[in-house]
C-alpha cells in the first residue's frame, strides 16, 4: 500500500506541474505575462547617424523605447531620411508591434538638446507619425523644419509633447524670404501650407504640455498648428507665430481644449492668434494678447462661418488684440468675431483694449454666462 499511495502521489503531481506548465504558456501567447522592459538607446553627442538608427530599431523591436539624448547636444540633419507623406529628416514612427494589436510607445528623452534641419538643407520635416504609432517627445527643442504640413511634426497617430519648443518652421519660401504659396499642383492650382510647426491630422490625438512654439510660419492656416483631430494644449505659450491666411496661432477645425496657456503676438489674415474652423473648443485661464488679424476679423479669436464652430471661453483674457486695416468694417472686431452659424460662450471673462482704439471687442454672436468685464463698450453683450 505505501507503494501505492507514493504512485498516486506522483501522478498526481506530475499533472498538477503540467497543468501550470500548460497555463503559463496560454499566458504569454494570450498577452497576460508581465509587461516586456523599454529598450534604451543613447546616441552620443550630435550622432545624427545613431539617432536615425535607434529609430528604425525601435519602430520594429516589440518593445517599448526610450531614445535618451546627450544634454545640450545638437544632432543637425542635412537630408531626407524618407518621402512618407512628404520628406522627414527621421524615419517615420511607425507602429509598433502593429498587426491590430497596441503600440508600443516611443520616448525620446532630450535632457535639453536639440533636433536641428541644417543650414543650406533642402525642405523636409522633422518628425512624423503614422497612423496607429505612438510617439512622446521630452525636453527636446526642434528647429528650422520645412514642410506643407507641420515642420517640425506631422502627426497621424498620438503624439505627446513635455517641456519642448518648437521654433523657426515654416512652409518653403519665395526667394525674398516672403512666407508665399508654398508650390503648386500639376493644374497649376496654388497649394498652401499647413501648420507652420505642426499639422495633427482629424484621426490623430495631440497633447503639448509646458511647452514653446515660436518664431514659426506657414503660408496657409496654422502658423504654429494646424489641428483637425484632437488637441489638447495645457500650461504652454505660442507666440510670435504668423500664418498667410487664418489662425495665427492655431488653425484647428477638431476638439480643442487648452487650459492655463498663452496666445500672443501672432499674426494672420483673419484670427490673428486663434482660428475655429469647426468642432467644439473650451479654453480655460487662457490669455489671447498682442495679436493681430492683418485685413481681417478676430486679432484674438475668429471663427468660421457656418462651421458649427463651439467656442466655450471661461476665466480668462483678451486684450490688446488688433483688428487690421478693416477696423471699423461691418462684422470686424479687434478681441473676438464670431460668424453666423457658430458660437462663442464667454464666463468671468476679460475682454478689453481692442486696437486700433475705437474698435469693438466683439462681433458677431457672443453669449454670456455671466461675470464677464469688457471695456470699453457693450459689443460683447451683456456681462
Amino acid at each position: 500500500m505505501p507503494i501505492v499511495r507514493a504512485r498516486r502521489w506522483l501522478r498526481t503531481r506530475t499533472s498538477t506541474i503540467a497543468l501550470l506548465l500548460t497555463f503559463a504558456l496560454a499566458g504569454v501567447f494570450l498577452g497576460t505575462s508581465r509587461p516586456v522592459a523599454a529598450a534604451n538607446f543613447t546616441p552620443a553627442c550630435g550622432d545624427t547617424a545613431a539617432l536615425i538608427r535607434a529609430i528604425e530599431q525601435a519602430n520594429s523591436n516589440g518593445q517599448p523605447d526610450i531614445i535618451a539624448l546627450q544634454p545640450g547636444c545638437t544632432y543637425t540633419l542635412n537630408s531626407a531620411h524618407n518621402t512618407t507623406d512628404e520628406p522627414n529628416g527621421l524615419p517615420a514612427i511607425q507602429p509598433d508591434p502593429g498587426g491590430g494589436a497596441p503600440a508600443n510607445l516611443l520616448t525620446i528623452e532630450g535632457h535639453g538638446a536639440t533636433i536641428a534641419r541644417g543650414d543650406g538643407s533642402p525642405a523636409f520635416r522633422i518628425f512624423y507619425v503614422v497612423a496607429g504609432a505612438r510617439l512622446a517627445l521630452r525636453d527636446l527643442t526642434v528647429v528650422s523644419g520645412r514642410a506643407l504640413g507641420g515642420g517640425a511634426l506631422g502627426n497621424e497617430g498620438t503624439a505627446d509633447l513635455l517641456r519642448v519648443t518648437f521654433s523657426g518652421h515654416s512652409s518653403p519660401e519665395t526667394a525674398t524670404g516672403e512666407l508665399a504659396l508654398s508650390t503648386e499642383s500639376a493644374g497649376g492650382t496654388p497649394i498652401m501650407g499647413r501648420g507652420g510647426a505642426i499639422f495633427n491630422g482629424a484621426s490623430a490625438t495631440l497633447t503639448i504640455r509646458e511647452s514653446r512654439l515660436v518664431g514659426n510660419g506657414v503660408a496657409g492656416a496654422g502658423g504654429a498648428i494646424y489641428s483637425l483631430g484632437a488637441l489638447t494644449v495645457e500650461r504652454s505659450t505660442i507666440t510670435g507665430n504668423r500664418a498667410g491666411n487664418e489662425g495665427g496661432g492655431l488653425f484647428a477645425a477638431g476638439s480643442v481644449t487648452i487650459g492655463a496657456s498663452t496666445i500672443d503676438a501672432n499674426e494672420a489674415q483673419q484670427g490673428g492668434g486663434l482660428f475655429a474652423a469647426g468642432g467644439t473648443w473650451a479654453l480655460t485661464n487662457v490669455t489671447v494678447a498682442g495679436n493681430t488679424a492683418r485685413s481681417g476679423k478676430g486679432g484674438g479669436l475668429a471663427t468660421a462661418a457656418r462651421s458649427g464652430s463651439a467656442v466655450t471661453v471661461n476665466n480668462s483674457t483678451f486684450a490688446g488684440n488688433h483688428a487690421g486695416s478693416q477696423a471699423g468694417s461691418a462684422g470686424v472686431a479687434s478681441n473676438i468675431a464670431a460668424e453666423t452659424q457658430t458660437s462663442v460662450t464667454l464666463s468671468n471673462t476679460i475682454v478689453a483694449d481692442p486696437l486700433p482704439a475705437g474698435s469693438p471687442n466683439c462681433a458677431g454672436r457672443i453669449d454670456s454666462a455671466g461675470y464677464n468685464l469688457q471695456h470699453p463698450g457693450t459689443s460683447c453683450g451683456r456681462s
